[in-house]
């Protein structure tokens, strides 16, 4: 009976600790989450992208934090920054939820292009909102300016395997 006390008692603070995890963070400005579909851009045009180039352009933190030797303001930048590239990480989300509820026109000639079948559209789903959440988690630990694919030479890191064919010679023959 006590341990079924202990698993009960377990089950719910996991739920507790998913429930705290899972949670919105609230933002300083009121009404963000009403406004947050308009506030930067909408995602139909060229330019919600060219927003996001700007956004994880880390050009100005660089120049504010060397060259004018601000690093107070090179970080209010990168918090400002980071604040704008997870809304419009989840503005993109949004998007991506409008789209997929958008049903598509019947074709008058019938079936004549299917498309991708329902489980491929399921992974591409899924495999989209992975990488979304890893993106989100990328940017809100690291901030806007970390790179989200490592660079090509991280072996460079690891130790290199020690040959065991060393060629040994005398000194001075």
């Amino acid at each position: 009976m006590t341990a079924l006390f202990v698993y009960i008692l377990i089950a719910i603070l996991i739920l507790v600790v998913l429930a705290w995890l899972a949670r919105e963070t609230q933002t300083s400005e009121p009404g963000d989450a009403a406004t947050r579909q308009y506030a930067l851009m909408p995602p139909g045009n060229g330019q919600f992208l060219k927003i996001s180039d700007r956004i994880f352009d880390s050009g100005d933190f660089l120049w504010l934090r060397d060259a004018v030797g601000r690093p107070d303001l090179a970080r209010t930048l990168a918090r400002s920054r980071q604040r704008l590239a997870v809304q419009w990480l989840e503005i993109l989300k949004d998007s991506f939820h409008e789209l997929v509820r958008t049903p598509e026109p019947a074709s008058l000639q019938g079936n004549a292009n299917p498309g991708p079948g329902s489980w491929e559209l399921l992974w591409l789903t899924v495999r989209f909102h992975l990488l979304l959440a890893y993106a989100l988690l990328a940017v809100r630990i690291f901030g806007p300016y970390h790179r989200l694919v490592p660079f090509p030479n991280w072996r460079q890191f690891l130790p290199q395997p020690t040959s065991h064919k060393s060629r040994f010679s005398t000194v001075d023959s």
